[in-house]
């Protein structure tokens, strides 16, 4: 073993690291003796690089598409303890899964969506590869979960802001993010960051260490890492400590609609024993707020270890191997169980029950309860997910020059998920129904509905009580080969090819807990519980993928063209779901002058209907909707029948959404068009500047429950998908995904740098980052009118969706010797909603950061402020319940954190 070498693995054991370090190097395919082997023969060194957005390497970055790379000093500078975190703030991101939100939103997860496209119309490779999709929110997902990725192991980032289908395949339609690990690392790296915000709450800690040692034959890289944040209570900000808009009608009071009787609440302080006990419900003032006490940031804990290993086999040949393993843990609490029981659900309250003051039987007509049972515990979710990816793999390079590699992985996401606090609608019913019966079943106790908060026994609460158990995983398994070289020398230079080959098999399923999942000894259309009920699932599909990708130099240093290059690339893709599909994409990449690059892309682009869209089960759930039929609707033609009477209890409908085995794919065209100036006469300096329109058709959409509601209402159109009860209530809006929008985006993005070197106040860097949604269009036939639904975005904001005009970064960096400092800028431009808010105010955040290096320790010290004057979102009153999107705002508020890395 070589000195250096043998060091590195000394320096492991005293760590306590050095046994599971060489038993993960056997697992990676390495041996220590292995990496002290040496050989006389080094592989030739090949100036060239891969860039995402083509699998040519090239001598240089300067391709057609538009390509932004994030290295490990920009990575650091933001303070970012997550993915999500950092990628979600890039200008070109639309609104994302993130940690905020009252209740469950994310369920953990965070997402990257570029273009506002959506997540799952942006792909997600780690070092060329992708990454399996996510589960653990009730069902799987058909997108990938940043939080799965632990950042202690990113070395660079590059998102393709371009369309990508032919060189990647399905998925690509708004762009790739690559993200790319530590390869050869010599050493021991620790980090440790903890932050807080001025408030002093959403507590932010983080550890990782990295650990790697190499030699002329092969390198071994180790690296674990630990984040856990904690949560901030919607009470602690004045702009989420109670809804704008509608609150709950399911009060601890109780609103109880009894025919004949009117609509009664409970008189507070009251026992609810008689008649007199009770008042009429006020609308205006009875309603309670349901989102008191829960999370607007979510807690989440994150352990990752990532391991590389690579060994020359020959000195033309290496052995790679990479092995991932995340587990996430994440919680969201909600309010103490709601009930909205009615006579149309199967609910009764017989004259003879204890509990009922009024001595009449209830469950006729129009009867209906709302009412919280403040007595009972919070409800909470929690969600485990565990996250592994292997793969092993060699990489090789002829004699000719040509360089090839073969892969095989699997990954896999695995889910738990818990829901405490549940109730039993089963018992329920049995509890205020007949009293024999009740006394017949052992355990059955009496329910008290009308006592109000204190009224409930543990005896009751106990009977009432459950818990909920589901599961879910996700599989990838793939296989895949590519080759890349010069066919033959051109005039001006060698055409260049790559081609390959992938075998990917992709399964899922869902198993949700049997109980809640029952339909109800008494068949009620409530279900058995307060949780939501849905099918279990099992999907899989398979695919066969082959593609071709050219570059040909058509002049080189020739005047009016120092360079021009046209690039081509096409895939064949076969899918066991529906068949198969050919994209194809075009590139020009002209250099007139050495100043001045010109280029544009045409390419097409495809979304296969994932496992979820395809096979999961028919789930039901409350979706964010106001019902325009409440308080009957006032004559719109499809509010008829619907009675005066019928108050819509809340901001959410109950719902049932699912899969369509129908399903095609999404197909798409993107033109992009721009150029990169780099002026001689200002060293140093850098602007590029591209325009893109990206055009989707058979998008697969769900109509949504707003737009379902509204469209019943006011034009009668798709009232089939709407099932009301006698009484008004909407039982049940099925919301499906079909094949049957167009989405239309148009944008220019902007990055202009500029290094400042001085003599003697050291040099400064700055970079400006922007992007301008022109058009966001999405179009929807309308049968019933022959006509079509438009519905234009940009420069507005929607339900977690917004679509700011510009949205822009400024960087500011200083380096002299060992001190740093950054100053950064973000701005979110302002927008417009349908709403008492009709104009949303711009958001410019300041975030601040200084470090120094204290070389003789090899210790650097940093300190820094994130949102500096703690600017707060903009309210809005269509982001029901918690008053602003939680998408794309900060709703920390000033964030403060300080970072120490040490370096052996």
């Amino acid at each position: 073993m070589s000195t250096s070498n043998s060091m590195s693995f000394r320096m492991l054991r005293r760590f306590g690291l050095g046994t599971s370090a060489m038993a993960l190097a056997l697992a990676l395919g390495a041996t220590p003796a292995a990496f002290a082997a040496a050989d006389a023969d080094e592989s030739a060194t090949v100036d060239r690089v891969q860039v995402t957005g083509s699998r040519i390497s090239r001598s240089d970055r300067e391709q057609a598409n538009p390509v932004i790379l994030l290295e490990r000093e920009e990575i650091e500078a933001t303070g970012a303890a997550s993915l999500a975190e950092l990628l979600q703030q890039l200008p070109v991101a639309g609104a994302g899964l993130n940690q905020a939100g009252a209740a469950g939103t994310s369920f953990g997860a965070a997402t990257i969506n570029l273009r506002n496209l959506g997540a799952n119309r942006t792909l997600v490779l780690v070092n060329g590869r992708r990454w399996v999709n996510t589960g653990g929110g009730r069902g799987f997902r058909d997108f990938v979960d940043l939080n799965s990725i632990p950042l202690a192991a990113v070395e660079s980032i590059e998102v393709l802001k371009d369309g990508a289908s032919a060189i990647y395949g399905s998925d690509a339609i708004a762009g790739v993010v690559n993200i790319r690990t530590r390869q050869d690392f010599d050493g021991l790296r620790a980090r440790v960051q903890y932050g807080e915000t001025s408030r002093g709450d959403g507590e932010q800690r983080s550890v990782d260490l990295t650990i790697g040692t190499s030699t002329e034959r092969g390198s071994l890289l180790l690296s674990a890492s630990h984040v856990n944040n904690e949560a901030i209570f919607v009470d602690d900000r004045s702009i989420s400590d109670g809804p704008l808009n509608i609150l709950s009608l399911n009060t601890p009071f109780g609103r109880y609609v009894l025919p004949g009787q009117g609509t009664l609440t409970l008189i507070p302080g009251r026992p609810g024993t008689s008649p007199d006990d009770f008042r009429p419900f006020d609308n205006s003032t009875d309603r309670v707020n349901l989102f008191e006490g829960t999370y607007l940031t979510q807690p989440l804990r994150r352990d990752s270890v990532y391991g590389q290993a690579r060994y020359g086999l020959t000195s033309t040949v290496d052995l790679v191997s990479e092995a991932f393993f995340t587990r996430r843990k994440s919680t969201q609490n909600f309010s103490p169980a709601v009930l909205t029981l009615t006579s149309a659900q199967g609910f009764r309250i017989p004259a003879n029950h204890p509990f009922n003051p009024f001595g009449t039987d209830l469950g006729e007509g129009n009867f209906r309860i709302n009412y919280q049972i403040a007595d009972h515990v919070r409800r909470e979710n929690f969600q485990e997910v565990d996250t592994l990816r292997y793969m092993l793999g060699l990489e090789g390079e002829f004699a000719n020059g040509w360089r090839w590699d073969a892969s095989a992985s699997y990954a896999s996401s695995n889910s738990e998920f818990i829901a405490l606090g549940q109730v039993s609608l089963d018992r329920i019913a049995l509890g205020i129904g007949d009293v024999d019966r009740c006394a017949s079943i052992s355990g059955c106790v009496p329910i008290n509905l009308f006592g109000g908060p204190g009224s409930w026994t543990q005896e009751q609460l106990d009977w009432i009580a459950l818990d909920g158990k589901d599961r879910q995983g996700v599989r990838m398994s793939s296989f895949q080969a590519n080759l890349t070289g010069g066919l033959f020398s051109l005039p001006d230079g060698e055409l260049a090819f790559a081609t390959g080959i992938e075998h990917r098999k992709e399964r899922a399923f869902d198993i949700p807990d049997a109980l809640i999942n029952s339909p109800g000894m008494f068949q009620n259309s409530a279900g058995s519980t307060t949780g939501p009920r849905r099918e279990p699932t099992r999907g899989e599909f398979d695919l066969t993928e082959v593609y071709l990708e050219l570059n040909a130099p058509l002049m080189m240093n020739r005047p009016g063209a120092e360079r021009l290059e046209l690039s081509a690339a096409a895939r064949y893709s076969d899918y066991s779901t529906f068949g198969d599909e050919i994209t194809t994409m075009f590139g020009v990449s002209w250099k007139p002058i050495n100043d001045l690059l010109i280029r544009g892309t045409y390419s097409e682009g495809f979304r296969s209907p994932s496992i979820l869209e395809l096979f999961a089960g028919q789930r039901r759930t409350n979706l964010p909707a106001l019902d325009p039929c409440s308080g009957g609707g006032a004559g719109l033609p499809g509010c008829a029948g619907v009675p005066s009477s019928y108050i819509q209890s809340g901001s959410e409908i109950l719902a049932t959404v699912g899969s369509n085995p129908e399903l095609q794919p999404e197909t798409s065209k993107t033109l992009t068009f721009g150029f990169v100036l780099e002026p001689q006469w200002l060293p140093r300096f850098d602007l590029t500047v591209d325009w893109y329109r990206i055009d989707v058709d058979d998008a697969i959409i769900s109509i949504g429950s707003q737009r379902i509601l509204n469209d019943c209402a006011f034009v009668g159109l798709r009232c089939n998908l709407i099932e009301r009860a006698a009484n008004g209530d909407v039982l049940n809006l099925v919301n499906a995904g079909v094949n049957i929008a167009s989405q239309e985006v148009e944008g220019v993005d902007f990055v202009a740098r500029y290094v400042l070197p001085t003599a003697n106040a050291g040099s400064f860097s700055f970079v400006l980052d922007g992007a301008y949604l022109s058009r966001f269009t999405e179009t929807i036939p309308d049968p019933a009118a022959g006509t079509e639904v438009v519905d234009r975005r940009a420069g507005t904001l929607a339900f977690r969706e917004s679509y700011p005009r510009w949205k822009a970064q400024l960087s500011t960096s200083w380096r002299y010797e060992g001190f740093t400092a950054n100053w950064r800028m973000r701005h979110i431009d302002s927008m417009k909603e349908n709403s008492d808010f009709p104009n949303i105010g711009s958001v410019t955040y300041h975030d601040l950061q200084a470090g120094y290096l204290f070389e003789p320790w090899n210790t650097n010290f940093v300190l820094g402020v994130n949102n500096v004057f703690d600017k707060q979102p903009p309210q809005s009153r269509v982001n029901t319940n918690i008053n602003f999107d939680i998408s794309t705002y900060d709703a920390r508020g000033r964030f403060i954190y300080a970072r120490m890395i040490f370096e052996y």
